[in-house]
């Protein structure tokens, strides 16, 4: 099947706090995390983006790079940046300490946000709205840019005044466990376990 048309965005520009080190530096399998991420994600989309403070990190791929506008302010600012140094309607926006990726779920939420015609696709867990492994229109650039001007960083309440396809965890589960998509590697022990689990796979 064909690349899908739009910019994936990989958020890479994070403080770290809680993991203690920059998490651009995670491995896998005795390779850099998220360039395994890249260069999964160069093989499903049309172009990739990273959104890092360190460029030259990525310098052996063929991505695009850029920086936070408004430093600090988490993934709202990482989305905006990217709209901004990018010419795409729509991005797919995932971060650089989530391991797990599916094209398949991908392109199926790509179908079903330009079927609904909405602003942004994103994944339900109940009541919980995942904001990452999700699709975000151009058209929420204006509100992005206001919200970040007075340092409303939320992502939920950025998508409550906007239209927006809801995946639940059942349909989800067609593609892949959210479990796996969804696992996020915050501080050291989430990597040990982690790391663990691929050196016994």
């Amino acid at each position: 099947m064909g690349k899908i048309l739009c910019t994936a965005v990989l958020l890479a520009g994070g403080r770290s706090s809680r993991m203690g080190f920059d998490k651009q530096l995670l491995e896998k399998n005795h390779k850099r995390l998220s360039i395994c991420l890249a260069e999964e994600l160069l093989k499903a989309f049309r172009e990739v983006l990273v959104v890092t403070n360190t460029p030259e990190l990525y310098q052996e791929l063929p991505v695009k790079t850029c920086s936070d506008i408004y430093p600090g302010q988490g993934p709202v600012s990482g989305m905006h940046s990217a709209f901004c140094h990018c010419g795409a309607d729509r991005i797919f926006v995932m971060a650089c300490d989530m391991p797990g990726f599916c094209a398949e779920y991908a392109r199926y939420q790509a179908e079903r946000m330009q079927k609904e015609q909405t602003e942004a696709c994103v994944t339900m867990r109940g009541e919980k709205m995942e904001p990452f492994h999700g699709f975000y229109s151009r058209s929420l650039l204006k509100d992005m840019e206001a919200r970040l001007v007075q340092r409303k960083t939320s992502v939920f309440k950025l998508l409550q005044t906007h239209a927006v396809t809801r995946i639940d965890e059942e349909e989800m589960r067609r593609y892949v466990a959210p479990e796996k998509l969804f696992c996020n590697l915050n501080t050291p022990q989430d990597y040990e376990i982690y790391a663990k689990s691929t050196e016994e796979s």
